[in-house]
């Protein structure tokens, strides 16, 4: 059996914080520059700190999804970031600058809400660069905060 060890600090961070799974690996974000990594596998938890490169101050570090291995965060000005290995980050320009939040990344798309002309409207992107052009689904409610919850089911 694996000794439990004091990871972390003994500081408490009462900011933002955010838990998401890349490959194999479960990066805790802690702020723009600071993350801890372990792996996912139960007989190989070693968590060690990550410096981060590149996120701006304004990220939105609840907003971390996974998707097509490659992580994304969206800033309050409306940014997207990714990044494919948890530490080093590039803003992903072809998203635009009108990015409200990501909501998840699925296995064939990534979903966010995009703002257009002071409307805001889901979308979708299926290659991690374009969002689809997809002013159809208007939405008319504010959404300052969108949870989801994904379930695996064994038969």
């Amino acid at each position: 059996m694996q000794k439990r060890g004091n990871v972390f600090s003994n500081t408490i961070n009462l900011g933002q914080q955010k838990a998401v799974i890349l490959g194999d690996e479960l990066f805790v974000y802690t702020s723009n520059t600071t993350a801890y990594k372990t792996s996912t596998a139960p007989d190989k938890y070693n968590w060690s700190k990550v410096n981060v490169s590149n996120l701006p101050s304004d990220v939105k570090l609840t907003s971390a999804v996974e998707y097509n291995n490659a992580l994304y965060m969206v800033t309050k000005s409306k940014r997207v970031f990714s990044s494919t290995n948890g530490g080093a980050w590039t803003e992903v320009t072809t998203l635009g600058d009108n990015v409200i939040v990501l909501i998840n990344g699925f296995s064939d798309r990534l979903s966010g809400i995009v703002e257009i002309n002071g409307k805001q409207y889901f979308n979708i992107c299926k290659d991690g660069k374009n969002w689809e052009d997809r002013k159809s689904t208007r939405l008319n409610s504010s959404h300052p905060s969108i949870s989801y919850a994904v379930f695996c089911l064994k038969k």
